[in-house]
C-alpha cells in the first residue's frame, strides 16, 4: 500500500504567500549573531562605513581582526561608544 499523499491548501504555494515563514516554529529560527561585519556596524550605527574604519584607526572601538577577518561584538562596541556621547542640554 502507497502512502496518502495531501495536496497543499489552494493558495499556499503561490508566489509571494509567506503564510510558511509565520508557521515556522522558533527553534528552526536562527540566533541573531552578536558578532557584525564592518558594513553591519555602519548600518547600525546610520553611520559611513569609512567612519567605522576611522574610530577603528582612533581605537574607538573594540574590534577582532585574524588576518583579514573584521568583526565587532556589537555590545562592547555601544559600550565603548557610550564615553563619547554628548549630554542633553537642560532647557
Amino acid at each position: 500500500m502507497q502512502p496518502r499523499i495531501q495536496s497543499a491548501p489552494p493558495g499556499m504555494l503561490e508566489p509571494g504567500n509567506d503564510s510558511r515563514e509565520a508557521e515556522m516554529p522558533n527553534w528552526q529560527a536562527k540566533p541573531e549573531s552578536p558578532w557584525k561585519t564592518k558594513a553591519e556596524l555602519a548600518a547600525y550605527y546610520h553611520c559611513d562605513i569609512r567612519t567605522i574604519t576611522n574610530w577603528m584607526k582612533r581605537r574607538i572601538l573594540p574590534f577582532v581582526k585574524i588576518r583579514r577577518l573584521v568583526r565587532f561584538n556589537v555590545v562592547d562596541c555601544d559600550r565603548a561608544t557610550l564615553k563619547y556621547t554628548r549630554n542633553k542640554l537642560v532647557d
